[in-house]
């Protein structure tokens, strides 16, 4: 996110982590109006970041924060990829990221909440801190709000790209593969 801002303000040629636009301004003005631009571009790339993420593809298409296969299942993925599964897979990653996508546009005003609160001490910590600071700021101050909001919004948007339906289809597959290969006990479907 702190390279999304330093990119909308002008970019950080001396590459200090500080965009440009705010150093220059920086010489000729009052400590509030210093506080008021590193709120202003805050706010600035969060609303960037949440339209991207929030975009049809946000998700998807983007390595950064594309929700794969849960790790977790590796080995139940393979098995299920061999008997022809691949397709189903693909849809429920799809689906995973199209719930994210749908949850996204939610986490604006959380986030400038957060921006709006800023002392000038924390603004003094991310104009000194390095190229993360802001990141760190937001992570520190939104995690837990945006993990309690987004929990039901994230379960809604997976019951409306019905991703509990194809959960249960690929265990459903994965546990006849089970029982007719060996005696070990089935998998969960509520292990999601």
């Amino acid at each position: 996110m702190g390279a999304e801002v330093t990119k909308m303000c002008g970019g950080d040629a001396d590459g200090d982590g500080i965009p440009d636009a705010l150093e220059d301004m920086m010489e000729d003005l009052s400590l509030d109006k210093i506080i008021e631009a590193i709120m202003d571009a805050l706010e600035r790339g969060v609303r960037f970041a949440v339209e991207k993420a929030s975009a049809v593809g946000g998700f998807l298409n983007n390595p950064k924060i594309h929700i794969p296969w849960p790790e977790r299942f590796t080995k139940v993925k393979e098995k299920l990829e061999k008997i022809g599964f691949r397709d189903t897979i693909a849809e429920f990653v799809e689906s995973l990221n199209s719930a994210a996508e749908r949850a996204a546009g939610s986490a604006v005003d959380i986030f400038v909440g957060a921006i709006r609160g800023l002392s000038f001490d924390r603004a003094r910590e991310i104009l000194d801190g390095g190229a993360d600071a802001c990141t760190a700021f937001l992570r520190e101050m939104c995690y837990e709000p945006l993990k309690n909001m987004f929990k039901p919004i994230v379960d809604a948007a997976l019951e409306a790209v019905d991703v509990t339906a194809m959960w249960d289809k690929l265990v459903k597959a994965y546990n006849k593969i089970l029982s007719s290969t060996t005696s070990r006990s089935t998998f969960s479907t509520t292990t999601l």
